[in-house]
């Protein structure tokens, strides 16, 4: 599932007649939010990825298109993802100066039709996104399940990666705090070839020296997504007939580096949809490798206490030795031998 995008806006039935007069490379920009534009410093008020439109009654008030431009350019800066503008109301045609900034800056202006209210727009960008959310959830919700049922079978991080793989349609990558490898799940012969270019000494050691900066106290009480913006970076990772970006996230237990989870992108990006999955697997995978090393700490211990008892040589340490034996695979009652 991609995310929003202004192409996305311009399908949207009460969007018929809205015409891009400028910026068309830009329609892949990604849309989170709608907002009226109907104030100079309007640009302070934007989130990122904003829908910005207006009635452009202030432009009225412009003396020049310098000014025009530099409001256009504002909004750019702080993240607008595109801009319509209705026309026939208080502007006849949109301003030259708003149309060569969008060419220039691969930025859409849309020019809106008299007809569509602000109301109109709001509404219909709105109910898209909420539905978009509500997808989100719904997806993240049944992977999650479809994942926590895997690890409550027991079938380990391999299967985790297989399924996650398939969900995001991503080769996966899951290894421990070392980089040492514990499950991987590829998509195609093509992704082969990355993940054997990927575990080469080279770019392994690239991967622990650009983590190795991961500050456990500055982790404490993060969410997956605040981890996620704090240290997810696409990095380029070649072969020799192509190349592509991996992302790597830590997976963290209680402020502990437990492991990290990385994915490929080959072909397109991952999206919110994509991300909320992985930030759900995350903690699944944290819980898995947390389980694997406290059986590993607490198999050490009764190895340990197996062969001090073994070498004890007390006649009442029988029914203990027998309780270790038994979790430890033990026949002790058959001959055996022992190395120290």
């Amino acid at each position: 599932m991609r995310n929003i995008t202004v192409k996305d806006i311009m399908a949207l039935e009460n969007m018929k007649g809205s015409k891009v007069v400028a910026g068309v490379a830009g329609l892949y920009r990604e849309v989170q939010a709608v907002t009226v534009g109907e104030i100079l410093d309007i640009g302070n008020c934007l989130h990122g990825g904003d829908f910005v439109h207006t009635t452009a009654w202030f432009m009225r008030e412009m003396p020049d298109d310098t000014e025009i431009g530099q409001w256009t350019r504002e909004i750019i800066g702080h993240g607008a993802a595109a801009l319509g503008i209705m026309t026939k109301r208080y502007i006849t045609a949109i301003p030259q100066a708003i149309i060569d900034i969008g060419n220039e800056m691969n930025f859409p202006i849309i020019e809106l039709p008299f007809h569509l209210t602000q109301a109109m727009v709001n509404k219909e960008i709105i109910n898209l996104i909420t539905n978009y959310q509500t997808d989100i959830l719904r997806r993240t919700q049944n992977a999650l399940n479809y994942l926590m049922e895997t690890m409550l079978n027991g079938q380990g991080l391999k299967n985790v990666a297989e399924i996650l793989a398939k969900l995001i349609g991503t080769p996966v990558v899951i290894e421990s705090a070392t980089f040492k490898l514990l499950a991987t799940a590829v998509t195609s012969e093509q992704s082969l070839e990355f993940i054997i270019a990927r575990r080469k000494e080279e770019f392994l050691s690239f991967l622990r020296k650009r983590y190795s900066h991961i500050r456990l106290e500055n982790i404490e009480g993060k969410s997956q997504k605040m981890l996620r913006d704090m240290y997810m970076e696409k990095l380029e990772l070649s072969t020799e007939t192509s190349s592509c970006f991996q992302i790597t996230l830590p997976v963290l237990v209680k402020g502990n580096l437990y492991g990290y989870l990385s994915v490929l992108e080959l072909g397109n990006q991952l999206s919110e949809s994509d991300f909320a999955i992985l930030d759900q697997s995350n903690a699944l995978i944290a819980m898995e490798l947390y389980k694997q090393t406290f059986s590993f700490i607490a198999e050490e211990r009764c190895r340990n206490e197996f062969l001090s008892l073994l070498l004890d040589d007390k006649q009442d340490n029988v029914q203990m030795i027998s309780q270790c034996a038994h979790i430890l695979g033990f026949n002790y009652k058959k001959p055996s031998l022992a190395i120290i």
